[in-house]
């Protein structure tokens, strides 16, 4: 298929000795006339390891990728290096890592390495247990990103100051968000700048989703 564009194989338990036995292809098809543009690998049972491979073999494009997923893959703090430089490489303009276990030091060196800018459009980072370290790096995003416009970062265990600095990088930006998606950290709702956040208008229309106070009662995040 010389014309392929897009390459969907998620939910299959490839692992790493399937991801790397196809990384020649992947050399290939994104250098070809028409190269590949969108690569999709969520729950694929795959490690650090395998994905940073991946991503070194990524680092030469004719074109910039336009979606980029290796969601539901536990690949773990360490895998924040590789895809630091991935994104200061590609160029590419969708990033889901959702539910790979980044956590706090994960964030916290993305939020340290990642380019000074990017052209990053849309990042799912949802269900990382990232903490405070989540609401910094969605602070350096909005710096780091002009052209963002949807960041869903649900289920991160926010605690309610994670609110103010969030608020106070929307404040600095000038950017293009259409939507920031905090649902699943419900101790956001304990902020007084929670209100707040809700201030913040697309086209008419607050982009700012936040859990509700009424689930306060119940399980939050990915807790049990």
């Amino acid at each position: 298929m010389p014309a392929l564009r897009s390459l969907d194989i998620s939910d299959n338990a490839i692992m790493d000795a399937g991801i790397r036995s196809i990384i020649p292809y992947f050399i290939w098809a994104v250098q070809k006339p028409y190269p590949l543009l969108d690569i999709k690998l969520n729950n694929c049972n795959l490690s650090c390891s395998g994905v940073a491979d991946l991503l070194r073999s990524l680092s030469t494009l004719m074109e910039p990728l336009n979606t980029f997923s290796v969601a539901e893959n536990d690949l773990g703090s360490v895998v924040a290096a590789p895809l630091a430089k991935f994104l200061t490489s590609s160029g590419v303009r969708k990033l889901n890592i959702e539910d790979v276990g980044l956590g706090t030091l994960g964030f916290q060196q993305l939020e340290d390495q990642i380019p000074k800018e990017m052209v990053l459009q849309c990042i799912n980072i949802s269900k990382n247990r990232g903490g405070i370290r989540a609401a910094y790096f969605i602070s350096k995003l909005l710096m780091c990103a002009p052209n963002i416009a949807y960041i869903h970062a649900g289920g991160n265990i926010m605690p309610p100051e994670s609110a103010e600095v969030i608020h106070d990088a929307l404040i600095e930006s000038q950017g293009k968000l259409e939507v920031l998606d905090l649902t699943g950290n419900i101790k956001l709702c304990q902020s007084d700048y929670t209100a707040r956040l809700l201030e913040f208008e697309h086209r008419g229309q607050p982009f700012v989703i936040i859990p509700r106070p009424s689930s306060s009662s119940t399980p939050y995040d990915d807790d049990p």
